[in-house]
């Protein structure tokens, strides 16, 4: 039950996030930057506050310290800047959908990859009741 409570703080801070992220980057776009370079821009920002958020009210029992954890967490991030950014280009540019529907399909599949990735390797949360 604890495992719901705690991936329910993670969809809530990952939609607050998210809903962040997309304002960095249609700002982005409507300042010209080219969609494949606005959406890992405002993905690495978005993420950024999302770790830090998340690492108080999300995975707040972990054992790992902060730089630590951070480094952990900048490696997953730029990968995730990579397949993010791969995925919606792929989407746009193979499938002909809109960059921000595109976005929002990229981020159901890469939101649920971090998850995965922090409660097990970053924050090491994984069958832990806290």
């Amino acid at each position: 039950m604890l495992g719901l409570k705690r991936f329910g703080r993670y969809i809530v801070v990952g939609f607050t996030t998210f809903i962040f992220d997309m304002i960095l980057l249609i700002t982005a776009v409507s300042f010209e930057m080219p969609y494949h370079l606005a959406v890992g821009v405002s993905f690495l920002i978005a993420i950024t506050v999302n770790y830090v958020i998340s690492r108080r009210f999300v995975f707040n029992g972990t054992t790992r310290q902060w730089n630590q954890g951070f480094v952990y967490f900048l490696i997953f991030a730029f990968g995730g800047a990579i397949l993010t950014t791969g995925l919606v280009v792929f989407l746009v540019e193979i499938a002909g959908l809109h960059y921000l529907t595109s976005r929002v399909i990229v981020a159901c599949i890469v939101g649920t990859i971090f998850y995965l990735t922090n409660l097990h390797f970053n924050f090491k949360m994984a069958g832990r009741n806290v």
